[in-house]
């Protein structure tokens, strides 16, 4: 089982770089897999975030729409979960007793967005697509899936990317 690597560190890497790069990884992975659910036909035009991390935390929802290239926005209700148990609950009872005759018509009577999405960023998501190029070798190296992999010059493709951005 593939669990984490971090590349790249020096002497001079900050925590909040680190905090970066773990937003970055979890991205990448889900981006990750959102590919491979279109690989199966399935289209995904947006992602809809629910609980904390996305009421709380914009940069990482912004991180996740640069990398996955698609709107994020997030759930109107703080309890996804149990809202849609009661969605479920108000199909099953059914119209005669104060329900919903379908799921459709019960999700939109029931559910909504907050107002906030986070749209990719051209640029960001420019960079992100030259880093995924990157983390899909790694993952698939230290994975198992490529064990013939040339990584000999992905440090020099990741210092070539951050020169490029400090120079921006």
């Amino acid at each position: 089982m593939l669990t984490g690597l971090l590349i790249g560190q020096t002497l001079h890497t900050s925590r909040a770089e680190i905090y970066r790069a773990l937003i970055e990884g979890t991205a990448f992975g889900a981006r990750a897999i959102i590919e491979r659910i279109t690989e199966y036909g399935v289209p995904v035009r947006r992602v809809v975030c629910s609980g904390g991390i996305a009421e709380k935390n914009p940069l990482l929802m912004q991180i996740y729409a640069d990398v996955i290239g698609c709107t994020m926005q997030v759930a109107g209700s703080s309890q996804a979960c149990a809202l849609g148990s009661a969605v479920s609950a108000a199909v099953l009872a059914g119209p005669a007793k104060g329900g919903h005759p379908d799921f459709k018509t019960a999700q939109c009577a029931m559910t909504s967005l907050r107002e906030v999405q986070y749209v990719p960023i051209p640029e960001n998501k420019a960079v992100y697509d030259e880093l995924y190029v990157l983390y899909r070798q790694l993952h698939d190296a230290f994975g198992g899936l490529n064990k013939a992999a040339d990584l000999s010059g992905l440090m020099k493709d990741l210092i070539r990317i951050r020169e490029q951005q400090s120079h921006e």
